[in-house]
Protein backbone atom coordinates (compact mmCIF):
# COMPACT_ATOMS: atom_id res chain seq x y z
CA UNK A 1 0.00 0.00 0.00
CA UNK A 2 1.36 3.48 -0.66
CA UNK A 3 1.17 6.36 1.25
CA UNK A 4 -0.90 9.85 0.32
CA UNK A 5 -0.30 11.90 3.59
CA UNK A 6 2.52 14.31 2.25
CA UNK A 7 5.12 14.25 5.20
CA UNK A 8 8.49 16.14 5.43
CA UNK A 9 11.98 14.70 7.63
CA UNK A 10 14.91 16.64 8.11
CA UNK A 11 18.52 15.77 9.42
CA UNK A 12 22.34 16.37 9.37
CA UNK A 13 24.14 13.70 8.17
CA UNK A 14 28.01 13.75 6.45
CA UNK A 15 27.79 14.57 3.32
CA UNK A 16 30.47 13.50 1.10
CA UNK A 17 32.64 15.78 -0.84
CA UNK A 18 34.15 16.21 -4.77
CA UNK A 19 37.60 16.14 -2.53
CA UNK A 20 37.00 12.76 -0.62
CA UNK A 21 36.05 14.19 2.35
CA UNK A 22 32.89 14.90 4.32
CA UNK A 23 30.81 17.77 5.54
CA UNK A 24 28.05 17.79 7.60
CA UNK A 25 24.66 19.24 5.82
CA UNK A 26 21.09 19.28 6.49
CA UNK A 27 18.63 17.21 4.50
CA UNK A 28 14.83 17.08 3.97
CA UNK A 29 13.09 14.65 2.69
CA UNK A 30 9.43 15.87 1.73
CA UNK A 31 6.35 14.64 0.09
CA UNK A 32 4.66 10.72 0.08
CA UNK A 33 5.20 7.45 -1.83
CA UNK A 34 2.19 8.14 -3.94
CA UNK A 35 3.11 11.68 -5.35
CA UNK A 36 6.71 11.90 -5.12
CA UNK A 37 9.61 13.63 -2.92
CA UNK A 38 11.28 16.62 -3.17
CA UNK A 39 14.90 16.10 -1.52
CA UNK A 40 16.04 19.36 -0.24
CA UNK A 41 19.51 20.68 1.01
CA UNK A 42 20.97 22.94 3.16
CA UNK A 43 24.71 23.34 3.42
CA UNK A 44 24.76 25.56 6.40
CA UNK A 45 22.41 27.82 8.31
CA UNK A 46 23.47 31.15 5.55
CA UNK A 47 22.80 29.33 2.58
CA UNK A 48 19.21 29.11 1.88
CA UNK A 49 18.09 25.98 1.23
CA UNK A 50 17.92 23.85 -2.32
CA UNK A 51 16.27 21.24 -3.91
CA UNK A 52 18.70 18.56 -5.31
CA UNK A 53 16.26 16.42 -6.97
CA UNK A 54 12.55 15.52 -7.44
CA UNK A 55 12.34 12.18 -7.15
CA UNK A 56 8.46 10.71 -8.70
CA UNK A 57 6.18 8.15 -7.00
CA UNK A 58 7.88 4.69 -6.01
CA UNK A 59 9.90 5.80 -3.07
CA UNK A 60 9.53 4.99 1.19
CA UNK A 61 11.01 7.01 3.54
CA UNK A 62 13.07 4.42 5.86
CA UNK A 63 14.89 4.75 8.78
CA UNK A 64 18.27 3.55 8.33
CA UNK A 65 20.23 1.28 10.89
CA UNK A 66 23.69 -0.03 9.26
CA UNK A 67 25.46 0.75 6.04
CA UNK A 68 28.76 -0.86 4.96
CA UNK A 69 31.74 0.59 3.59
CA UNK A 70 32.70 -0.71 -0.30
CA UNK A 71 35.38 0.23 -2.33
CA UNK A 72 32.37 1.76 -4.59
CA UNK A 73 32.59 4.16 -1.79
CA UNK A 74 36.17 5.07 -1.66
CA UNK A 75 36.22 5.67 -5.31
CA UNK A 76 32.95 7.96 -5.37
CA UNK A 77 34.42 10.91 -6.05
CA UNK A 78 36.37 9.10 -9.03
CA UNK A 79 33.27 8.03 -10.82
CA UNK A 80 31.19 9.90 -13.23
CA UNK A 81 28.04 10.86 -11.03
CA UNK A 82 27.57 14.52 -9.76
CA UNK A 83 28.69 15.20 -6.00
CA UNK A 84 28.62 16.37 -3.20
CA UNK A 85 26.07 13.48 -2.11
CA UNK A 86 24.78 11.19 0.60
CA UNK A 87 26.61 7.86 -0.45
CA UNK A 88 26.53 4.26 0.53
CA UNK A 89 24.69 1.42 -0.66
CA UNK A 90 24.99 -1.44 1.54
CA UNK A 91 21.95 -1.03 3.53
CA UNK A 92 19.65 -2.18 6.60
CA UNK A 93 16.85 -0.93 7.15
CA UNK A 94 13.54 -0.54 9.05
CA UNK A 95 10.16 -0.94 7.51
CA UNK A 96 8.21 -2.02 10.49
CA UNK A 97 10.66 -5.16 10.68
CA UNK A 98 14.37 -5.09 9.19
CA UNK A 99 14.93 -5.04 5.67
CA UNK A 100 17.59 -4.55 3.13
CA UNK A 101 17.03 -2.33 0.34
CA UNK A 102 18.07 -3.14 -4.01
CA UNK A 103 20.57 -0.41 -5.05
CA UNK A 104 18.74 0.35 -8.50
CA UNK A 105 15.48 2.49 -8.46
CA UNK A 106 14.54 1.08 -11.84
CA UNK A 107 10.56 1.73 -12.98
CA UNK A 108 9.98 -1.74 -11.77
CA UNK A 109 11.56 -1.09 -8.65
CA UNK A 110 9.72 1.50 -8.11
CA UNK A 111 6.07 -0.45 -9.23
CA UNK A 112 5.49 2.19 -12.36
CA UNK A 113 3.73 0.55 -15.09
CA UNK A 114 5.77 1.20 -18.08
CA UNK A 115 7.03 -0.15 -21.80
CA UNK A 116 10.15 0.27 -20.57
CA UNK A 117 12.19 -3.20 -22.43
CA UNK A 118 15.18 -3.14 -19.92
CA UNK A 119 12.57 -3.98 -17.14
CA UNK A 120 10.39 -6.08 -19.48
CA UNK A 121 13.17 -8.32 -20.22
CA UNK A 122 15.24 -8.87 -16.41
CA UNK A 123 17.66 -6.01 -17.84
CA UNK A 124 16.12 -3.94 -14.61
CA UNK A 125 19.63 -3.12 -13.12
CA UNK A 126 20.69 -1.58 -16.41
CA UNK A 127 17.45 0.70 -16.63
CA UNK A 128 18.65 4.03 -18.41
CA UNK A 129 15.89 5.92 -16.06
CA UNK A 130 17.26 4.11 -13.04
CA UNK A 131 18.10 6.36 -10.61
CA UNK A 132 20.97 4.90 -7.99
CA UNK A 133 21.10 4.84 -4.36
CA UNK A 134 23.83 6.69 -2.88
CA UNK A 135 25.91 6.63 -6.62
CA UNK A 136 23.79 8.51 -8.83
CA UNK A 137 21.43 11.33 -7.48
CA UNK A 138 19.53 9.65 -5.04
CA UNK A 139 20.52 10.06 -1.62
CA UNK A 140 22.57 6.70 0.27
CA UNK A 141 22.46 4.95 3.55
CA UNK A 142 25.09 7.09 5.29
CA UNK A 143 22.22 8.87 6.78
CA UNK A 144 19.41 8.31 9.22
CA UNK A 145 16.96 7.97 7.13
CA UNK A 146 16.58 6.85 2.83
CA UNK A 147 14.02 7.07 0.10
CA UNK A 148 13.93 3.39 -0.96
CA UNK A 149 12.01 2.31 -4.25
CA UNK A 150 9.01 0.23 -2.61
CA UNK A 151 9.73 -2.97 -4.71
CA UNK A 152 13.26 -2.66 -3.85
CA UNK A 153 12.34 -3.53 0.09
CA UNK A 154 13.50 -7.06 0.70
CA UNK A 155 12.21 -8.54 4.25
CA UNK A 156 15.37 -10.03 6.15
CA UNK A 157 14.28 -13.56 7.42
CA UNK A 158 14.38 -13.73 11.83
CA UNK A 159 17.94 -16.18 10.81
CA UNK A 160 19.50 -13.23 9.41
CA UNK A 161 20.45 -9.98 11.90
CA UNK A 162 20.28 -6.41 11.35
CA UNK A 163 23.99 -6.28 10.89
CA UNK A 164 23.97 -8.73 8.16
CA UNK A 165 21.21 -7.27 6.66
CA UNK A 166 23.64 -4.49 4.96
CA UNK A 167 25.72 -7.68 3.94
CA UNK A 168 23.11 -8.63 1.40
CA UNK A 169 24.42 -6.20 -1.60
CA UNK A 170 27.46 -7.05 -1.49
CA UNK A 171 27.02 -11.21 -1.23
CA UNK A 172 24.32 -10.85 -4.16
CA UNK A 173 27.02 -8.99 -6.09
CA UNK A 174 29.59 -12.04 -5.75
CA UNK A 175 26.91 -14.39 -6.50
CA UNK A 176 26.23 -12.36 -9.85
CA UNK A 177 30.11 -13.20 -10.15
CA UNK A 178 29.52 -16.77 -10.50
CA UNK A 179 26.22 -16.53 -12.42
CA UNK A 180 27.70 -14.80 -15.00
CA UNK A 181 31.59 -16.79 -14.74
CA UNK A 182 30.04 -20.35 -13.76
CA UNK A 183 33.17 -22.26 -12.18
CA UNK A 184 31.49 -25.73 -13.01
CA UNK A 185 33.94 -26.53 -16.13
CA UNK A 186 37.06 -25.15 -14.33
CA UNK A 187 39.64 -26.60 -11.84
CA UNK A 188 41.59 -24.34 -10.48
CA UNK A 189 39.68 -20.85 -9.31
CA UNK A 190 41.26 -17.94 -7.62
CA UNK A 191 40.41 -14.95 -5.93
CA UNK A 192 42.57 -12.05 -6.20
CA UNK A 193 42.41 -9.34 -2.98
CA UNK A 194 39.88 -11.38 -1.08
CA UNK A 195 38.69 -8.42 1.36
CA UNK A 196 35.79 -6.46 1.43
CA UNK A 197 33.86 -8.30 -1.39
CA UNK A 198 36.78 -10.98 -2.54
CA UNK A 199 35.77 -12.55 0.86
CA UNK A 200 32.62 -12.74 -0.08
CA UNK A 201 32.96 -14.46 -3.52
CA UNK A 202 35.08 -16.93 -1.73
CA UNK A 203 32.43 -17.73 0.71
CA UNK A 204 29.74 -18.13 -2.33
CA UNK A 205 32.67 -20.38 -4.49
CA UNK A 206 32.45 -22.80 -1.48
CA UNK A 207 28.92 -22.44 -0.79
CA UNK A 208 28.15 -23.63 -4.86
CA UNK A 209 30.94 -26.06 -4.67
CA UNK A 210 29.08 -27.83 -1.88
CA UNK A 211 25.78 -26.98 -3.51
CA UNK A 212 26.41 -28.81 -6.97
CA UNK A 213 29.27 -31.69 -5.74
CA UNK A 214 32.13 -29.81 -7.50
CA UNK A 215 35.44 -30.68 -6.54
CA UNK A 216 37.38 -27.15 -8.02
CA UNK A 217 40.05 -25.94 -5.60
CA UNK A 218 40.00 -22.87 -4.48
CA UNK A 219 42.70 -20.32 -3.61
CA UNK A 220 42.72 -16.93 -2.44
CA UNK A 221 45.81 -14.53 -3.40
CA UNK A 222 46.48 -11.90 -1.21
CA UNK A 223 49.51 -9.47 -0.38
CA UNK A 224 48.91 -9.81 3.58
CA UNK A 225 49.52 -12.60 5.53
CA UNK A 226 46.97 -11.08 8.10
CA UNK A 227 43.96 -12.23 5.69
CA UNK A 228 45.21 -15.89 5.65
CA UNK A 229 43.13 -17.50 8.33
CA UNK A 230 39.81 -15.61 7.28
CA UNK A 231 40.41 -16.67 3.92
CA UNK A 232 40.51 -20.51 4.40
CA UNK A 233 37.44 -20.23 7.12
CA UNK A 234 35.32 -18.59 4.62
CA UNK A 235 36.33 -21.67 2.11
CA UNK A 236 39.58 -21.14 0.81
CA UNK A 237 40.85 -24.38 0.00
CA UNK A 238 44.72 -22.40 0.32
CA UNK A 239 46.11 -19.37 0.63
CA UNK A 240 48.75 -18.35 -1.83
CA UNK A 241 50.77 -14.72 -1.78
CA UNK A 242 50.46 -12.36 -4.70
CA UNK A 243 54.36 -12.34 -5.68
CA UNK A 244 54.52 -15.61 -5.08
CA UNK A 245 52.12 -16.78 -7.94
CA UNK A 246 53.12 -18.30 -11.08
CA UNK A 247 52.43 -16.41 -14.57
CA UNK A 248 48.95 -18.98 -16.00
CA UNK A 249 48.58 -20.86 -12.70
CA UNK A 250 44.28 -20.66 -12.81
CA UNK A 251 41.47 -21.05 -15.15
CA UNK A 252 39.53 -18.77 -13.60
CA UNK A 253 40.57 -15.74 -11.48
CA UNK A 254 38.34 -13.27 -10.11
CA UNK A 255 39.60 -9.74 -9.74
CA UNK A 256 38.31 -7.91 -6.61
CA UNK A 257 41.47 -6.02 -5.75
CA UNK A 258 39.63 -2.35 -6.57
CA UNK A 259 42.89 -1.25 -8.58
CA UNK A 260 43.87 -1.02 -12.28
CA UNK A 261 47.03 -2.58 -11.03
CA UNK A 262 44.70 -5.49 -9.60
CA UNK A 263 43.75 -6.77 -13.42
CA UNK A 264 47.13 -6.61 -14.81
CA UNK A 265 48.02 -9.22 -11.61
CA UNK A 266 44.81 -11.18 -12.77
CA UNK A 267 45.34 -11.03 -16.35
CA UNK A 268 48.77 -13.30 -15.68
CA UNK A 269 47.71 -15.26 -13.44
CA UNK A 270 44.48 -16.69 -15.94
CA UNK A 271 44.68 -19.56 -18.56
CA UNK A 272 41.16 -19.15 -19.66
CA UNK A 273 39.29 -16.46 -18.00
CA UNK A 274 39.25 -12.95 -15.64
CA UNK A 275 36.12 -11.95 -13.75
CA UNK A 276 36.86 -7.99 -13.02
CA UNK A 277 34.86 -6.81 -9.97
CA UNK A 278 35.96 -3.35 -9.72
CA UNK A 279 34.75 -0.17 -10.43
CA UNK A 280 37.02 2.61 -9.28
CA UNK A 281 37.06 5.16 -11.73
CA UNK A 282 40.41 5.13 -13.21
CA UNK A 283 42.01 4.49 -16.46
CA UNK A 284 43.39 1.55 -17.68
CA UNK A 285 45.36 0.16 -20.50
CA UNK A 286 44.33 3.17 -22.35
CA UNK A 287 40.87 3.65 -22.23
CA UNK A 288 38.56 5.32 -19.48
CA UNK A 289 35.60 3.67 -19.22
CA UNK A 290 36.42 0.31 -17.58
CA UNK A 291 33.99 1.16 -14.26
CA UNK A 292 31.34 1.80 -17.02
CA UNK A 293 32.20 -1.35 -18.74
CA UNK A 294 31.80 -3.19 -15.35
CA UNK A 295 28.42 -1.17 -14.46
CA UNK A 296 27.28 -2.55 -17.66
CA UNK A 297 28.38 -5.66 -17.58
CA UNK A 298 30.14 -5.80 -20.87
CA UNK A 299 32.26 -8.99 -21.79
CA UNK A 300 35.25 -8.59 -23.81
CA UNK A 301 37.08 -11.22 -26.07
CA UNK A 302 39.76 -11.16 -29.09
CA UNK A 303 37.78 -11.51 -32.36
CA UNK A 304 39.59 -14.76 -33.36
CA UNK A 305 39.35 -16.18 -30.56
CA UNK A 306 37.38 -19.40 -29.17
CA UNK A 307 35.25 -17.76 -27.12
CA UNK A 308 31.81 -19.09 -25.04
CA UNK A 309 28.98 -16.43 -25.49
CA UNK A 310 28.27 -14.98 -22.37
CA UNK A 311 24.64 -16.07 -21.35
CA UNK A 312 22.84 -12.67 -21.45
CA UNK A 313 23.58 -12.17 -25.34
CA UNK A 314 21.08 -13.58 -28.17
CA UNK A 315 22.30 -16.21 -30.58
CA UNK A 316 21.17 -14.14 -33.10
CA UNK A 317 22.79 -10.81 -32.40
CA UNK A 318 22.94 -7.24 -33.86
CA UNK A 319 26.68 -6.82 -34.19
CA UNK A 320 28.10 -3.41 -35.45
CA UNK A 321 31.36 -4.16 -37.69
CA UNK A 322 33.15 -3.42 -40.30
CA UNK A 323 33.04 -4.72 -43.71
CA UNK A 324 36.87 -6.11 -42.97
CA UNK A 325 35.62 -8.22 -39.79
CA UNK A 326 32.35 -9.20 -40.85
CA UNK A 327 33.62 -12.96 -42.00
CA UNK A 328 35.31 -13.09 -38.92
CA UNK A 329 32.12 -12.29 -36.69
CA UNK A 330 30.15 -14.92 -38.56
CA UNK A 331 32.63 -17.67 -37.50
CA UNK A 332 32.06 -17.05 -34.41
CA UNK A 333 28.14 -15.73 -34.74
CA UNK A 334 26.60 -17.74 -37.96
CA UNK A 335 23.26 -16.02 -36.96
CA UNK A 336 24.38 -12.30 -36.45
CA UNK A 337 23.05 -9.59 -38.42
CA UNK A 338 26.50 -7.31 -38.84
CA UNK A 339 26.47 -3.95 -40.06
CA UNK A 340 29.13 -0.90 -40.16
CA UNK A 341 28.73 0.84 -37.29
CA UNK A 342 28.99 4.01 -39.65
CA UNK A 343 25.40 2.82 -41.34
CA UNK A 344 22.13 4.49 -40.30
CA UNK A 345 20.43 2.30 -37.48
CA UNK A 346 17.68 0.21 -38.46
CA UNK A 347 14.55 1.03 -37.15
CA UNK A 348 13.71 -2.35 -35.07
CA UNK A 349 15.96 -3.91 -32.59
CA UNK A 350 16.39 -7.31 -30.80
CA UNK A 351 14.33 -6.87 -27.16
CA UNK A 352 13.38 -3.12 -28.71
CA UNK A 353 16.54 -1.65 -27.04
CA UNK A 354 18.43 0.80 -29.23
CA UNK A 355 21.42 -0.67 -28.97
CA UNK A 356 24.09 -3.17 -30.20
CA UNK A 357 24.58 -6.75 -28.66
CA UNK A 358 27.95 -6.82 -29.99
CA UNK A 359 30.56 -4.02 -31.66
CA UNK A 360 33.97 -5.04 -32.86
CA UNK A 361 37.13 -2.65 -32.41
CA UNK A 362 39.90 -2.65 -33.60
CA UNK A 363 42.20 -1.50 -29.95
CA UNK A 364 41.14 -1.25 -26.93
CA UNK A 365 40.81 2.70 -25.87
CA UNK A 366 37.71 2.43 -28.85
CA UNK A 367 35.89 0.88 -25.98
CA UNK A 368 35.95 4.80 -25.08
CA UNK A 369 33.30 5.34 -28.17
CA UNK A 370 30.82 2.64 -27.07
CA UNK A 371 30.58 2.33 -23.43
CA UNK A 372 29.77 5.95 -21.90
CA UNK A 373 27.61 6.98 -18.87
CA UNK A 374 25.66 8.87 -21.45
CA UNK A 375 22.59 6.86 -22.35
CA UNK A 376 21.50 9.14 -24.88
CA UNK A 377 23.45 8.19 -27.62
CA UNK A 378 22.05 6.48 -30.72
CA UNK A 379 24.88 3.85 -31.26
CA UNK A 380 25.51 2.39 -27.84
CA UNK A 381 26.41 -0.77 -26.63
CA UNK A 382 24.24 -2.72 -24.97
CA UNK A 383 24.35 -3.39 -21.16
CA UNK A 384 25.49 -7.03 -21.14
CA UNK A 385 26.92 -7.19 -24.39
CA UNK A 386 29.76 -8.29 -25.89
CA UNK A 387 33.13 -6.57 -27.00
CA UNK A 388 35.19 -8.13 -30.00
CA UNK A 389 38.89 -6.88 -30.06
CA UNK A 390 40.09 -7.65 -33.73
CA UNK A 391 43.84 -8.79 -33.83
CA UNK A 392 44.11 -8.15 -37.37
CA UNK A 393 45.24 -4.62 -36.84
CA UNK A 394 47.42 -5.42 -34.34
CA UNK A 395 47.41 -4.69 -30.73
CA UNK A 396 49.10 -1.77 -28.22
CA UNK A 397 50.93 -4.56 -26.44
CA UNK A 398 49.03 -3.92 -23.25
CA UNK A 399 48.54 -7.17 -21.12
CA UNK A 400 44.99 -7.17 -21.81
CA UNK A 401 45.04 -6.93 -25.18
CA UNK A 402 47.86 -9.77 -26.09
CA UNK A 403 46.19 -12.08 -23.68
CA UNK A 404 42.57 -11.53 -25.30
CA UNK A 405 44.77 -13.28 -28.54
CA UNK A 406 47.39 -15.35 -27.29
CA UNK A 407 45.91 -17.23 -24.14
CA UNK A 408 42.84 -16.66 -25.51
CA UNK A 409 41.19 -14.74 -22.45
CA UNK A 410 38.00 -14.21 -21.72
CA UNK A 411 36.70 -10.79 -19.79
CA UNK A 412 33.82 -10.99 -17.85
CA UNK A 413 32.06 -8.28 -15.66
CA UNK A 414 29.58 -7.80 -13.66
CA UNK A 415 27.56 -5.58 -10.47
CA UNK A 416 24.54 -6.19 -8.87
CA UNK A 417 22.70 -9.21 -8.21
CA UNK A 418 19.71 -10.88 -7.12
CA UNK A 419 18.68 -10.37 -3.00
CA UNK A 420 16.24 -12.91 -2.89
CA UNK A 421 18.62 -15.60 -4.33
CA UNK A 422 21.09 -14.09 -1.74
CA UNK A 423 18.70 -14.72 1.35
CA UNK A 424 17.32 -18.02 0.10
CA UNK A 425 21.14 -19.46 -0.01
CA UNK A 426 21.50 -17.95 3.52
CA UNK A 427 18.62 -19.97 4.82
CA UNK A 428 20.16 -23.01 2.98
CA UNK A 429 23.23 -22.48 4.55
CA UNK A 430 22.46 -20.50 7.96
CA UNK A 431 26.13 -20.13 8.86
CA UNK A 432 27.02 -18.16 5.93
CA UNK A 433 25.99 -15.06 7.70
CA UNK A 434 27.23 -15.92 11.23
CA UNK A 435 30.55 -16.37 9.60
CA UNK A 436 30.46 -13.22 7.86
CA UNK A 437 29.56 -11.80 11.15
CA UNK A 438 32.59 -13.45 13.01
CA UNK A 439 35.16 -13.11 10.28
CA UNK A 440 34.36 -10.35 8.18
CA UNK A 441 33.34 -7.93 9.64
CA UNK A 442 36.00 -6.44 11.46
CA UNK A 443 34.59 -2.82 13.21
CA UNK A 444 31.06 -0.80 13.77
CA UNK A 445 31.55 2.78 14.05
CA UNK A 446 29.08 5.61 14.38
CA UNK A 447 28.03 8.03 12.01
CA UNK A 448 30.11 11.53 13.42
CA UNK A 449 33.04 8.86 12.87
CA UNK A 450 32.85 8.60 9.11
CA UNK A 451 35.96 9.90 7.60
CA UNK A 452 37.58 7.17 10.26
CA UNK A 453 35.68 4.64 8.78
CA UNK A 454 36.95 5.05 5.52
CA UNK A 455 40.63 5.49 6.55
CA UNK A 456 39.91 2.30 8.25
CA UNK A 457 38.43 0.78 5.20
CA UNK A 458 41.33 1.78 2.91
CA UNK A 459 43.79 0.19 4.87
CA UNK A 460 43.90 -4.18 3.87
CA UNK A 461 45.90 -4.34 6.85
CA UNK A 462 44.00 -2.59 9.39
CA UNK A 463 40.69 -3.73 8.01
CA UNK A 464 38.05 -6.03 6.48
CA UNK A 465 34.79 -5.21 6.64
CA UNK A 466 33.61 -1.66 8.26
CA UNK A 467 30.55 -1.14 8.81
CA UNK A 468 28.70 2.13 9.74
CA UNK A 469 25.76 2.38 13.00
CA UNK A 470 23.83 5.11 11.24
CA UNK A 471 21.40 5.52 14.64
CA UNK A 472 24.68 6.39 17.36
CA UNK A 473 25.68 9.99 15.92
Amino acid sequence: MGDTESMATTFQTPEYQADGRFKTVQYTFEGSEDAGWRIIRQASAHQSPQVVVNVGAGYRLLATRYCGVCATDLARRHLPFSLPQITGHEISAVDKQPVTVEINASHAARGEQTDCPYCKYDLHRHCPDRLTIGIDRLPGGFAPWLLAPRHGIIPLPSSVSAIAGCFVEPYAAAMRALQLSPPDRYQQIAVLGPRRLGMLILSALNAYREQHNLDYELVAIVRHNALRPHCLTLGADRVDMLDACKADSFDLVFDTTGSPQGLAHAIRLSRHEVHLKSTHGKPVFGFNSMSQMVVDEISLAGLQSDWSLPESLPRRAMVAADTTSINAVHRCLPDADCMDPDDALPQTWPLAINAFDAVVINELPALDNWIAADKTSPKQLRPAGLVLLNSKHGSSGDPLSLALHQKPLMLRTSRCGDFRQTLALWQQFPRIPALLEDQWLSHILSLDTIEQAFSLAADSQRSRKIVVNTLSA
